[in-house]
């Protein structure tokens, strides 16, 4: 998605929000949190993760890890299983 399809549709769906565009990358946590001025753990950073037909999207603080061998094993038991507080860290 371009820059300007993210204006034009800001623009259309919600006009008070200001899209902030820094000079650097902001392609990790650190780099964003060094462009914005803030600690690592105020960056919000977003994991799409695809279970079998099911796809999740997982919005958490920019220091916080994904346990991934139990993600795994918890998805598979039972989706019931995943409770935020037994698989991030």
């Amino acid at each position: 998605m371009t820059v300007e399809a993210v204006r034009a549709f800001f623009s259309a769906h919600a006009p008070e929000i200001r899209i902030i565009e820094l000079e650097g990358s902001t392609a990790t946590v650190e780099l964003a949190a060094k462009g914005h001025g803030v600690q690592p753990a105020q960056i919000a950073k977003t994991l799409s993760l695809r279970i079998k037909d099911r796809t999740m999207l997982v919005v958490t603080s920019g220091t916080a890890r994904l346990n991934t061998a139990r993600s795994r094993t918890c998805w598979a038991a039972s989706r019931a299983c995943c409770r935020p507080t037994r698989w991030w860290r």
